[in-house]
């Protein structure tokens, strides 16, 4: 099922879409250069955001299809927190004027306890481009949760180097303890997202 309001999309778009959920990642690899081809590709020829939900063993939960600017992210409360605090979740979506991550994906990442929030540019040709990344870490002492990171132009294999990788669950086992909760923030009042 397509999360979203597919509504005036041709029966090829669709299947094109509903084709996404037969994707598979190793489970090291955050997003392949194929995988983000056919993402960006979709989101260029449909002028809207696609967005995907994929567990830690790399298969395709949820496709997303938004508007020209954000996405909805489905419930996922049938996914439980494990003892990392995290869902094993990850959100890959892509950005059609090339912006990064916005305040409410870095929201959804903290708010949703996800492992990873990804923004993939589309460029003006519908290939990938610039790719922004964020995930969760023990608050610093600055009062910042996250951790962003960016590569200024997508090549193939870039997306599974260590230079954006899916973050260790083992150490952020080690850390869960640390990492904030929405009511940490409540009562420190200091929310830096």
């Amino acid at each position: 099922m397509i999360h979203g309001n597919t509504t005036g999309l041709k029966p090829s778009q669709v299947k094109a879409l509903e084709r996404l959920y037969r994707r598979r990642l190793s489970a090291g690899e955050v997003i392949s250069p194929e995988l983000a081809r056919s993402l960006t590709e979709l989101s260029w020829e449909l002028r809207r955001q696609v967005g995907l939900i994929i567990d830690r063993s790399g298969e395709v939960k949820n496709v997303i299809l938004g508007d020209d600017h954000e996405i909805v992210i489905p419930d996922l409360s049938g996914y439980g927190l494990g003892r990392s605090g995290l869902r094993g979740l990850r959100c890959i979506h892509t950005h059609l004027k090339g912006e990064p991550l916005s305040q409410d994906d870095l929201n959804d990442l903290a708010l949703l306890r996800l492992d990873m929030m990804i923004g993939l540019a589309v460029g003006e040709d519908g290939l990938p481009g610039p790719v922004y990344s964020a995930h969760l870490i023990p608050p610093a002492p600055d009062g910042r949760i996250y951790m962003l990171q960016t590569i200024p132009r997508f090549t193939d294999g870039s997306l599974t180097s260590p230079a954006l990788s899916v973050p260790s669950m083992r150490n952020l086992n080690s850390r869960a303890r640390r990492l904030p909760t929405w009511e940490t923030h409540v009562k420190r009042r200091s929310f830096y997202l």
